[in-house]
């Protein structure tokens, strides 16, 4: 029988001493290692035991593991489930630190990016279609070597092309680097180079368009077959003799040009040529283009034939006049009518924008020829004067211009003027000439001068100037002797008035020149010389007093000599 806790804790208190009774008792309180505990003693053991299976009835289960089940276990479980063998190929998905062979829907997500896909491979051998309304295919020919976007047309032949639209090129061959971009844009088109056709039906009616650009509604509608170079040659020899026009790599793939053909009159085919507009068919506009830039919405309707080295740039123009051709020229404009009857068609240049009326283009405001080297303005011309040079004192401004009654410019030497003036007051005096250097004129022996003297004197009194006008060599150092042709004596002037020196002659000669006696402070000389030699002509004053008295005065700034050539 056992004994409380705490009754056996009270007998073995320290200072006391257990008897025989109570340590046995204690013994008898606790289970032997010896001894069996009864089933009985264990509290909730029979509930325990009733929740587990007797050893029997585990005979023939199956370990988690499936580490008990026979070969013969394992067939009977296949065939009572109904599995038969399992795939060797069958999917399993990433656990932990294992590794499957295939994704989450989650991880899918993640994955099914289009950049993800492309950077693992972006090529697909099949067309890629959008389907939104309309259908858009965007392809890639490994085969040809093109890009398309629309519904491409298999008929077409091309090498390094760039496709866009519906039925581009649809019936054209031996196409190579070509762009092409909108409905129809390469209807018609064959054996062409180098091409761009933006549009629709920009080249329906073309044939044989060599290294050619077409950008616009119809704008490449040529239906015409080449020509022979003799008639280029006859009409445009400019492009005729072009580099890209010979019968080599340059002229084939330009213009098409067969290097087989025996003949010198070899065919050349529209090419070179770039246009931009609408409004053209095959019976109002060129059939053939050679080097020409056309570029507007109709910029010469009804103007036929051939469109040889032209630039035209303009919309709404037309020719009143049927069957004419231009070759050569260069019409900017809109609204002109391109029917005149002067035969204003080769070379020719016309630029007009009228506001108000229908314009003949040899009326437009600019006209010219590129043959004949001239341009004419049908109107006036006014000249910015804060833009225009200044040619006062500028001897590199030595034309003028004058018209004639038909309105052409002309030109001739303008008269050549110079003007040497003092800056400064130089003192003059009685008793030995005062040298003007600044005065001093070069004359080039040939020409004929009209000089002109004008001076001006600060004094008091009455006083005599006496001036020498020598003549010297260019780097005067030598003076020469007067000349027969140009005796000019002494005048004394005693008027305020200007004295004309033409043809005077008072019989009286001046050893080295020319002086003249004046009580004026004002006066001038004027006389025309033609030097015999190269020279210069210096000036020397020098003051002479009437009362004999030494006087002291001034030339004063502003005095000049005018020479001027007569032409």
């Amino acid at each position: 029988m056992a004994t409380d806790k705490n009754i056996i804790k009270n007998w073995f208190r320290n200072g006391l001493k257990p008897t025989q009774e109570q340590f046995w008792a204690w013994q008898d309180s606790y289970w032997h290692k010896s001894e069996k505990i009864p089933q009985q003693q264990i509290e909730g053991l029979d509930g325990s035991l009733a929740n587990k299976a007797d050893a029997s009835q585990l005979n023939g289960k199956a370990e988690k593991d499936a580490s008990g089940l026979t070969e013969d276990n394992v067939i009977a479980w296949k065939e009572a489930l109904g599995v038969g063998e399992l795939p060797s190929n069958i999917a399993t998905v990433d656990e932990g630190e294992k590794v499957g062979n295939t994704h989450t829907k989650e991880q899918i997500e993640e994955l099914l990016t289009l950049e993800s896909v492309t950077t693992r491979g972006n090529y697909t051998p099949v067309d890629i279609a959008f389907n939104q309304e309309k259908t858009l295919n965007v392809g890639f020919d490994k085969v040809q070597r093109f890009t398309y976007v629309g519904d491409f047309n298999k008929q077409n032949v091309g090498i390094d092309n760039v496709i866009i639209g519906q039925l581009t090129l649809q019936n054209a061959t031996k196409v190579s680097n070509t762009v092409a971009i909108g409905n129809e844009v390469g209807n018609g088109v064959t054996e062409g180079d180098n091409n761009v056709l933006v549009g629709t039906s920009v080249a329906k009616y073309g044939s044989k368009l060599y290294g050619s650009t077409f950008v616009g509604a119809g704008a490449g509608i040529a239906p015409g077959m080449g020509k022979p170079i003799s008639d280029v040659r006859e009409l445009s020899p400019v492009i005729a003799n072009s580099r890209f026009m010979k019968k080599d790599s340059f002229g084939k793939y330009m213009f098409g040009i067969d290097l087989n053909d025996p003949s010198d009159d070899y065919i050349v085919n529209s090419g070179m040529s770039t246009i931009v507009g609408a409004s053209y068919n095959s019976s109002s506009n060129p059939t053939t283009f050679l080097m020409s830039t056309i570029i507007g919405a109709s910029p010469y309707f009804n103007v036929l034939f051939r469109s040889y080295n032209n630039i035209f740039i303009g919309s709404g123009n037309w020719s009143t006049y049927t069957r004419v051709q231009f070759v050569n020229s260069m019409v900017i404009g809109n609204n002109l009518d391109f029917g005149v009857g002067s035969g204003f068609r080769n070379g020719i240049l016309a630029i007009h924008n009228d506001p108000n009326n229908f314009t003949k283009i040899d009326q437009a405001l600019i006209t010219g020829h590129f043959g004949e080297r001239w341009f004419k303005v049908n109107g006036k011309i006014n000249l910015d004067m804060s833009r225009t040079p200044n040619a006062n004192g500028d001897d590199n401004f030595n034309k003028t211009l004058t018209i004639n009654g038909n309105g052409t410019i002309g030109y001739e030497d303008k008269p050549k003027k110079r003007k040497l003036m003092l800056r400064n007051d130089i003192p003059v005096n009685t008793e030995t000439p005062t040298d003007i250097e600044a005065l001093s004129v070069y004359l080039e022996a040939g020409k004929n001068y009209f000089i002109d003297f004008h001076f001006a004197f600060d004094f008091k009194g009455y006083l005599g100037m006496q001036y020498f006008a020598s003549f010297y060599s260019n780097e005067l150092t030598e003076m020469y002797p007067i000349y027969e042709d140009f005796q000019v004596g002494t005048v004394a002037i005693n008027t305020r008035e200007s004295m004309d020196l033409y043809n005077s002659n008072s019989g009286y000669t001046y050893g080295n020149g020319f002086y003249q006696y004046s009580n004026n402070k004002d006066f001038s000389y004027k006389f025309l010389f033609n030097p015999p030699v190269n020279m210069s002509l210096k000036l020397m004053v020098k003051g002479i007093p009437m009362d004999q008295v030494r006087k002291d005065y001034l030339m004063k700034k502003g005095s000049y000599i005018e020479i001027e050539e007569i032409i």
